[in-house]
């Protein structure tokens, strides 16, 4: 692995490693619970990592998100439903487990030239602030 990936490839395993930590110490019923009243639930904070990862290949122009229907589910922009609007717990972990290994496999290839190429540029939009193109072409 060159340098400069091997520094962002590193600081996304620590990343991993605390949020897994996390999220395997937490049972389904507690990702059931909401965490201010009115507020978000575990399912929308686990799809909502989901939504973010998985769009990384696509920013990085190496393949397609596994899962663009959860940028309107989860994303930038998106509310907050009851659980039973979401896909059931089991299956956002299989998922986020799909992205994270995809995510690796986008890691092991990538090369420093790579990384110094102009990838999705930013946009500053009166309607939704500073955004990438990605989230411009799902809004």
């Amino acid at each position: 692995m060159q340098p400069q990936v091997s520094i962002l490839y590193e600081q996304w395993q620590i990343m991993l490693h605390w949020v897994n930590g996390n999220l395997n110490n937490l049972s389904n019923q507690h990702l059931s619970q909401t965490v201010l009243p009115n507020g978000n639930h575990g399912v929308w904070i686990l799809g909502h990592l989901i939504a973010s990862d998985d769009d990384l290949t696509l920013y990085m122009g190496k393949g397609d998100m596994l899962f663009p229907a959860y940028q309107q589910l989860f994303g930038a922009g998106s509310t907050v439903q009851p659980i039973e609007n979401y896909p059931p717990i089991d299956i956002l972990r299989q998922h986020w487990k799909a992205v994270c290994d995809k995510n690796e496999q986008l890691y092991q290839s990538l090369t420093d030239a790579e990384l110094n190429e102009t990838h999705a540029p930013i946009y500053n939009t009166k309607a939704s602030g500073i955004c990438t193109r990605l989230y411009r072409q799902t809004a």
